[in-house]
């Protein structure tokens, strides 16, 4: 994608090219999406369940507590690779439209 947009600058309108690329986009995208369901795979600490121990409860509320945050992570670095992709195809749309109008 390859855009042109007007900017004011000391009085005077200059041109700034602005670029994207889809491929690269979408090699992020599924590199975030990649990176997300690696985290979700992460197995949780197995908790003591044998002994009673002062300190297992807190202990069993952390390895929770890490997993939901483990869990939530994943799932908003997966977001990012999604969004990142659908802009992509927003830029890429937009794009085409363009330059058909133009032609």
């Amino acid at each position: 994608m390859v855009e042109w947009i007007n900017r004011f600058s000391m009085g005077g309108t200059r041109m700034i090219e602005i670029k994207s690329n889809a491929e690269t986009a979408q090699e992020l995208a599924a590199s975030l999406k990649s990176s997300g369901d690696a985290l979700s795979g992460v197995a949780s600490a197995s908790k003591d369940e044998q002994t009673k121990l002062s300190g297992n409860d807190a202990a069993h509320q952390a390895i929770d507590t890490a997993k939901t945050k483990a869990e939530e992570i994943a799932a908003a670095i997966e977001s990012i690779g999604t969004n990142l992709q659908s802009v992509s195809t927003g830029f890429t749309a937009v794009d085409e439209a363009t330059a058909a109008s133009i032609q």
